[in-house]
């Protein structure tokens, strides 16, 4: 009972359903969640859960790829199972988020606490925590998650941004009965499992910067870097020309921003056919974005969820939101054994993403998510 996850790689929705339903037995889930590849009908999928899982609140994305215990996969799903037992959920979706406001968040996020037991956000436990699915191909995720985050308090924030297998033309989102698009799936839950919230990278910031001089921010596309097309002035500290630039060489030559003395990917996108390059989170004229080096993602990834048990113990499940060029990095360098090694250790189950949420930011080049621990009568 608690949290427990399945996936499966049947193409076929039946037998996908039909064997996430034998592997999480019989659960009375409140919430299920899950994640899967676009050449599954989302609408007929969520609805066939429905059918399996009555009870419960059905919430789900399309995506880039899938984490399981089993491993990364692609052409699969991932669902995750939360009880009755150990677990007090509320779920909403919003279906326009670029028009949601700040008054609509403090009283969708009220009546979502009263669901979990609490009377006020300025009061709550240690034992609650959000999640979010977001619209990935939206443009509005950090607006959207500046004004959710106030409202929230003190309740840590996590989430992922739906993919569509690098496709880039559309991502939805399941509800209940329905796909959505420009939409956002929110989730508060109160659990008796210890957890900690989490978000890192492995990347190395280097010397060379380059200056944002041109830039369509309401469309996160940059025209121009150092004054010269942005596609041939990126290129030219990747050492390749345009054309060779594709999804990998974007995942191995990443960018970032500072703030604070931290750095944060601003990853690129896309090369679109004027040279100009399209992000996957914001960015505007005037930014300056610093090269950065990947380093270590197996070694670091393992120190991660290492310290990670130290402080909250054997691992229930680990729910994680894994930026799509982690992916890409780790398939090219061919440590995808190793890593799944890590997903089946830790029993991890997530998506890989179009952008992760901490808080009120929305990251890039990141492996995000929960570790939810054992309860104490396990």
């Amino acid at each position: 009972m608690g949290i427990h996850a399945a996936s499966s790689r049947q193409a076929n929705t039946d037998q996908a359903v039909a064997e996430i339903r034998d592997q999480l037995g019989y659960q009375d889930a409140q919430l299920l969640l899950f994640f899967c590849a676009t050449h599954y009908n989302l609408k007929a999928l969520g609805i066939e859960l429905g059918t399996a899982f009555p009870n419960a609140c059905i919430v789900g994305c399309t995506s880039s790829g899938e984490l399981s215990n089993k491993g990364y996969a692609r052409d699969s799903i991932t669902a995750i199972s939360f009880s009755h037992s150990n677990n007090s959920v509320a779920c909403a979706l919003i279906q326009d988020m670029n028009n949601f406001s700040l008054s609509d968040s403090q009283e969708l996020v009220e009546n979502m606490l009263h669901q979990c037991g609490h009377k006020t956000t300025s009061n709550p436990t240690n034992k609650t925590l959000a999640i979010t699915l977001l619209d990935g191909l939206s443009i509005h995720e950090e607006q959207f998650l500046q004004v959710i985050n106030t409202s929230l308090g003190k309740i840590p924030l996590l989430g992922g941004s739906a993919g569509d297998d690098l496709h880039f033309d559309h991502t939805e989102i399941f509800y209940e009965r329905d796909i959505y698009r420009n939409a956002a799936a929110l989730i508060l839950i109160n659990t008796q499992h210890p957890f900690s919230a989490f978000s890192h990278h492995h990347l190395s910031a280097q010397n060379e910067k380059l200056v944002v001089t041109h830039a369509d921010a309401t469309q996160r596309r940059v025209y121009e870097l150092n004054g010269l097309p942005a596609a041939e002035e990126y290129a030219r500290t990747c050492g390749l020309p345009v054309n060779d630039l594709t999804e990998i060489e974007f995942a191995l030559h990443p960018l970032t921003i500072k703030i604070g003395d931290n750095y944060y990917a601003r990853s690129v996108q896309q090369v679109l056919p004027d040279n100009s390059l399209s992000f996957y989170s914001a960015i505007e004229i005037g930014v300056v974005l610093t090269v950065a080096q990947p380093e270590d993602v197996v070694g670091q990834t393992k120190s991660w969820l290492t310290d990670l048990q130290q402080k909250t113990g054997k691992p229930q499940l680990v729910l994680t939101f894994d930026c799509i060029l982690r992916y890409l990095e780790i398939n090219h360098l061919g440590v995808e054994s190793s890593m799944n090694q890590l997903l089946s250790h830790y029993n991890m189950a997530g998506f890989s993403t179009y952008g992760e949420q901490l808080g009120g930011s929305h990251l890039n080049h990141t492996f995000t998510g929960i570790y939810f621990g054992e309860c104490d009568d396990h």
